[in-house]
């Protein structure tokens, strides 16, 4: 999986492309308006410079699925650069779950266990989220996704809970400013890639 971002008002005219987040880069290689990234001699993402001059971007941060027209421009951006292109997004990594049931959390007041389902299987996660509704629908992301703030949800255990998903917020989601309830989608099932368009599905 790979990200794109995009925030003039924060980072100037800079599409940030990010391959492995979780890892440090520590060689920068500028070849035309671009900087590669690598860990020695992993590429790990690209920064391209005045992107504007190319086309107009109205994104705020994280752009979870991009379009026809920027993908093809990245991938053309890439080849100046000696880099191969990218394929389309066929899953964004956000998915619907509906959330079956809320337990206490044995260790702390602010956390609930849920156990989330889509078409296939359930999920365990641990969240600090409020306002949990059970049964209805949810947005988690799943393994290996890059969330908005450019880091890597990895699956994991805490204190031997299982955490397979990370339940989203709205701040989480890029629809609200709000960081401390769930997002409830309408319109979606179990299982569905809450990003792609459903004719792309």
């Amino acid at each position: 999986m790979y990200r794109l971002f995009y925030n003039h008002e924060v980072t100037g005219d800079v599409l940030f492309l990010l391959l492995k987040p979780e890892l440090i880069p520590n060689k920068v290689i500028e070849k035309e308006n671009a900087a590669l990234l690598y860990l020695n001699d992993e590429l790990i993402g690209v920064n391209f410079f005045h992107v504007s001059r190319i086309i107009r971007l109205y994104s705020h941060g994280m752009i979870a699925t991009p379009g026809e027209e920027l993908l093809t421009i990245v991938n053309s951006l890439l080849k100046e650069v000696g880099l191969p292109a990218l394929p389309p997004t066929l899953d964004s990594g956000y998915h619907v779950f509906r959330l079956m049931k809320r337990e206490e959390h044995p260790l702390s007041d602010q956390l609930s266990i849920l156990t989330l389902k889509d078409k296939e299987r359930e999920y365990s996660t641990v969240t600090s989220l409020k306002e949990l509704k059970e049964g209805a629908y949810v947005v988690a992301a799943t393994a290996n996704c890059i969330l908005r703030d450019g880091s890597l949800f990895t699956p994991h255990e805490d204190h031997h809970i299982p955490v397979d998903l990370y339940l989203c917020s709205p701040y989480a989601l890029r629809l609200g400013e709000r960081k401390d309830i769930p997002f409830y989608p309408e319109g979606y099932e179990e299982g569905e890639d809450f990003y792609l368009p459903k004719e792309e599905k």
